[in-house]
């Protein structure tokens, strides 16, 4: 089991903030989809619980709800307000399927 603390972080609700990485350099949507789909990978105050077992994932999160303003350079902590879970099946190295919820 996994257990992660973030200041400013990403908790266990829709996608994976892929676009970040250099293999959607690329990909023309995928900043776009990835902002409309989820903001919250900038929220102030993540608490994120992971088991995997085999090609199974289970995640947890508590996290700040609330987008912060516009000035990202200062920490803008809130109560944990919202939660999420995401669970992955990973069949194949090539394949993931995710159900996410939250509240």
């Amino acid at each position: 089991m996994v257990v992660l603390c973030a200041a400013a972080g990403e908790p266990a609700l829709g996608p994976v903030a892929y676009v970040h990485r250099a293999s959607d350099s690329e990909l023309p949507l995928a900043p776009l989809s990835h902002h409309l789909q989820d903001s919250t990978h900038i929220s102030f105050g993540v608490l994120t619980t992971a088991l995997v077992v085999s090609r199974l994932k289970v995640e947890g999160s508590a996290f700040n709800g609330r987008e912060p303003d516009e000035k990202r350079y200062s920490l803008q902590f809130a109560p944990l307000d919202s939660w999420s879970t995401r669970l992955s099946v990973a069949p194949s190295p090539n394949w993931t399927a995710q159900y996410v919820t939250g509240g």
